[in-house]
């Protein structure tokens, strides 16, 4: 009697930790989907790389919030490529393997506007790592940063 209470624990047990897993990940959808909309917005406003209002989902290496950069940027100079997004998807959100930060590594798909390909658009994979810190999120890495990209819908707002 007492080995199937046991079993059943453990059971109960996976199955909580499955559901808070699963959890993060509808909030981490929730929170890239507000910084891709946030940073959308701030490009059409200011036509700039980075502005102050999308350093708040930030966190790098130092530990800061707000940091001036995500941790993670492909190296390289800033582009001033302004690029129209037609929509984007969120396509695969997985648990980093680190032990020293709790993180994930999320994958989303933009459809761009581009009139010299064939059929006017193109799809672009971009990479954010965000990590957890005091039960709020934040972006670690962003592979798309150095472009201006603007939401089709956020034009002249």
């Amino acid at each position: 009697m007492k080995r199937k209470v046991h079993i059943i624990c453990i059971f109960l047990f996976i199955i909580a930790l499955l559901a808070c897993e699963e959890n993060n990940t509808d909030k981490i959808k929730v929170f890239i989907q507000n910084y891709i909309e946030t940073v959308s917005i701030e490009h059409e406003k200011h036509k700039t790389n980075v502005t102050d209002k999308m350093t708040a989902y930030f966190y790098d290496y130092e530990n800061k919030e707000n940091a001036d950069l995500p941790e993670f940027l492909a190296m390289g100079g800033f582009r001033n490529n302004i690029i129209i997004v037609k929509n984007f998807e969120i396509h695969k959100i997985k648990k980093l393997p680190y032990k020293d930060i709790d993180g994930y590594s999320v994958n989303v798909q933009f459809t761009i506007y581009d009139e010299s390909k064939e059929n006017g658009e193109y799809v672009r994979d971009v990479g954010y790592w965000v990590v957890l810190v005091n039960n709020k999120f934040y972006i670690y890495g962003d592979d798309f940063l150095k472009d201006i990209f603007i939401l089709e819908k956020d034009l002249d707002r």
